[in-house]
């Protein structure tokens, strides 16, 4: 390690990464050793074994060394990425620190990440590989382009046998974004039919983007702009699920020069547009809701209701009944069509302590004429005492 303006540059050279020295557990004239380097290297003198440690030339492998270096050596880096005063490094890098033997303690307090000037570290995830004795530390977001950052290990780390490794940090510098981000309206694909009423719009895009918006993925129909949610899958992947596809109708997808990556850059090529068409609607309603929840007792003056995905025809004393013991009870029957809501409610107060038989049968159906379910669905309704 060297030290430059406050910071300590990691060294990677063979003559500092890999060492010998007398070890007290091991046999006159045997040395313990570290582990050789990524490709067999070992410091001056010494040489890379079959065992994968640095001996010294010449002389008898070590035995009884449980720690590499022996118990008093501390452990070190052998390998950074990105490099100490790296510049034009990307936005969404992901640190790496290749230790040259297993260690202990690494997480996002001793192995941190930090904008120049900036205490607060950025925040990241930090995950610790023992097989490959390295550590990874990947911001949660993209780095700031042209910034000088400082990632820093403290000597919380420790190797088996508690020896710390030395504090360090190192600096870089991330690349200047010119380039812009592209993309494209994954599903459904460009010109697709018979799209189900029930598809959801997956648009993807080669690096994270921001100014996502329902005005900047936009779709539209006969009607105008589609309603629906926005949600991201990863940080390049973006996806809208629509409250509503009419069946037989073609839809456009816009994505407009709004969305940019972090840099600024706007979409390449914007508007980037697609066009699909929805097939016959043959997608069964789901309920989403039930008051009460299933098997959950309720007052006798109670009323049921049930909230399906979408608009439901077809409501009548016929479709949806309230038994008890096979016997119809007294119920009068309403529908919200605006909230999807279906309403029962007892013309006389419930008997306490009994159980009930709430069913709809497959004469309820949605506006395309799907039954919620092909049989009669049924559920049992107890009261309290």
């Amino acid at each position: 390690m060297s030290s430059r303006a406050g910071v300590l540059a990691l060294v990677v050279s063979a003559s500092t990464l890999v060492g010998c020295g007398p070890h007290d557990g091991a046999a006159a004239g045997e040395v313990c050793g570290f582990r050789c380097g990524p490709d067999g290297e070992c410091a001056s003198g010494f040489v890379c074994y079959p065992d994968r440690r640095c001996h010294r030339e010449g002389s008898p492998l070590a035995r009884g060394c449980t720690i590499d270096g022996g118990p008093d050596v501390a452990p070190s880096i052998i390998a950074s990425v990105p490099d100490d005063r790296a510049t034009e490094v990307p936005t969404n890098i992901t640190l790496s620190l290749m230790f040259s033997e297993p260690v202990q303690g690494v997480s996002d307090s001793t192995f941190a990440l930090r904008r120049r000037g900036v205490f607060d570290p950025i925040a990241a995830t930090v995950r610790y590989d023992d097989a490959e004795r390295t550590a990874r530390l990947h911001p949660v977001e993209p780095l700031a382009e042209n910034t000088s950052y400082i990632a820093t290990i403290e000597p919380k780390v420790v190797d088996a046998g508690g020896n710390p490794i030395a504090g360090l940090s190192w600096e870089f510098t991330t690349v200047h974004d010119v380039a812009p981000p592209t993309g494209m309206i994954a599903t459904p694909p460009n010109g697709a039919t018979s799209v189900g009423v029930d598809a959801k719009i997956l648009a993807a895009f080669s690096e994270p983007v921001t100014g996502i918006t329902l005005s900047s993925l936009l779709v539209t129909g006969p009607n105008g702009p589609v309603a629906g949610t926005l949600g991201f899958i990863t940080q390049t992947a973006m996806r809208f699920t629509p409250t509503a596809l009419a069946p037989d109708t073609t839809y456009t997808v816009t994505l407009t020069s709004a969305i940019s990556d972090f840099a600024g850059n706007p979409l390449a090529g914007a508007p980037v547009t697609s066009t699909f068409t929805t097939g016959p609607d043959t997608v069964p309603p789901r309920i989403e809701t039930t008051i009460p929840w299933l098997g959950e007792p309720i007052p006798t003056s109670s009323i049921v209701e049930v909230h399906f995905s979408e608009s439901m025809r077809g409501l009548s004393p016929d479709s949806v009944t309230l038994d008890r013991d096979g016997e119809s009870v007294s119920a009068t029957l309403t529908y919200q069509n605006g909230t999807k809501w279906i309403r029962l409610s007892p013309d006389v107060p419930l008997e306490p302590s009994t159980t009930y038989s709430f069913r709809i049968f497959p004469d309820l159906t949605d506006e395309a004429g799907n039954p919620a379910s092909p049989g009669v669905l049924s559920w049992t309704i107890t009261t309290q005492p």
